[in-house]
């Protein structure tokens, strides 16, 4: 008895689907054997922070982000599961240093690198790279890893934006708005004006010497310029 293409096809189709829900869940699978340390082993992740020029950056938040992710049947995909952060500042030569407690429940780990400045009662969080070392956590203890940030000049930046933020009002503002999308500065003769543009919400705050002149509202338009404050 012959089958018909249509049936040949959709066994095809079925198989092919098996194949694949078999990758996801064995790559989903806890594999104790992987990893060969004991639970509360002495591990780490060693390195250095660089621009792309191979400058040290300094004073960055280098965090550590251990997972266990594992496969939804409702959704047929991989859900990130319970996250444990580990976090340090990278020091004056961009170097540091991240160890821990092994944690047999976790399964992937990514090293990031990112900005993390308070000011008042408002934090400005920009992520700036991210690796993923899981592969080298399973060939030895500590992981040696270099990661670079490619745009420093945001960095400086950001820096640059808290730095200047000094006056009562400039300050409740950023307490209130976060970080601007675009700031404008006209520097005169006598005094400086700068405009803070939240063009996503639809408002502009405008200072003159730090002191808060007006707070324009507009109809809001997409976000432009990057900020990462929460």
């Amino acid at each position: 008895m012959s089958r018909s293409p249509s049936r040949t096809i959709a066994r095809r189709a079925a198989a092919t689907a098996a194949l694949a829900l078999a990758a996801t869940l064995a790559a989903a699978a806890p594999w104790p054997w992987r990893f060969g340390y004991s639970p509360g082993a002495a591990v780490g992740v060693h390195g250095t922070v660089t621009d792309s020029s191979g400058r040290p950056l300094a004073g960055l938040e280098v965090a550590l982000e251990a997972s266990n992710p594992h496969f939804d049947w409702r959704t047929l995909t991989e859900v990130p599961g319970e996250l444990v952060r580990h976090s340090v500042r990278s020091g004056a030569g961009g170097a540091f240093a991240l160890d821990w407690s092994w944690d047999p429940r976790m399964r992937r780990f990514e090293v990031v690198v990112s900005l993390d400045e308070t000011l008042g009662s408002r934090t400005l969080h920009a992520e700036l790279t991210r690796i993923d070392v899981t592969d080298r956590l399973a060939h030895g203890t500590p992981v040696a890893a270099a990661l670079v940030v490619e745009d420093a000049q945001r960095v400086a930046r950001l820096r640059a934006f808290l730095a200047g933020v000094r006056s009562e009002d400039e300050k409740r503002i950023w307490e209130e708005s976060g970080l601007p999308e675009s700031v404008d500065t006209t520097a005169g003769p006598v005094v400086t004006e700068v405009a803070w543009w939240y063009f996503a919400a639809g408002r502009v705050a405008r200072f003159r010497d730090g002191r808060l002149v007006e707070v324009e509202s507009f109809p809001p338009v997409g976000a432009r310029a990057g900020g990462g404050a929460r």
